[in-house]
């Protein structure tokens, strides 16, 4: 609710405003208060019934996970916030944090579908095991990547890495299959395994 512009153009105006008391009376504002013009935000911000004042910035030339949390253990250590007054973190960083949860469930999800369509293709578990075989060496090559350029792993990386881990599945799928069918050919194991990785 916000007055007409005629009831509140000065602060003289705005103490002539008429309140009621418990008693019944109308008395103008001015007698329980004194009003001065101040400074101040000209929006109060409310969401769940209850005031916040929104903080926003922009991230360029670094990542926004690593951001956040350096900016978090600043306030932490720098800034102490009066009793029911908390601090929290939206926008883009939250869209973040919902997205690392939802990757926590799918690609463990996605690596079990992956392990039964390739024991599909191959038709024994112990092979679709050996296709699987080079993932982790994928995960270690990757997470040497971000380590020796200082990349954080991010959203983007997440998917780098799923990508990653197709290429090495398929990569390994077609090297299973390959020294399968040279031992059909009639060559012994470890002959096919060589002839195999040429």
């Amino acid at each position: 609710m916000r007055f007409l512009p005629e009831y509140r153009q000065d602060t003289e105006t705005i103490g002539n405003i008429l309140v009621n008391t418990p008693e019944g009376a109308r008395i103008p504002l001015k007698q329980l208060t004194t009003i001065s013009m101040q400074s101040g935000a000209f929006i109060i911000y409310r969401e769940n019934n209850e005031r916040y004042i929104p903080i926003k910035f922009s991230v360029r030339g670094r990542d926004l996970e690593s951001t956040v949390r350096e900016a978090q253990s600043r306030l932490r250590k720098q800034v102490s916030l009066p009793e029911r007054y908390r601090i929290e973190w939206h926008g883009e960083y939250d869209q973040l944090q919902d997205e690392k949860e939802r990757l926590a469930t799918i690609v463990p999800f996605s690596l079990v579908i992956i392990l039964f369509l390739v024991y599909l293709t191959v038709g024994s578990f112990r092979d679709a095991v050996l296709v699987l075989l080079a993932v982790p060496f994928a995960l270690i090559g990757g997470v040497f990547s971000l380590m020796v350029t200082g990349t954080d792993f991010s959203i983007s990386a997440a998917v780098g890495f799923i990508s990653l881990f197709g290429v090495a599945i398929q990569g390994g799928l077609i090297l299973v299959v390959r020294i399968r069918d040279l031992v059909q050919e009639g060559y012994d194991l470890r002959a096919a395994i060589m002839k195999g990785a040429e």
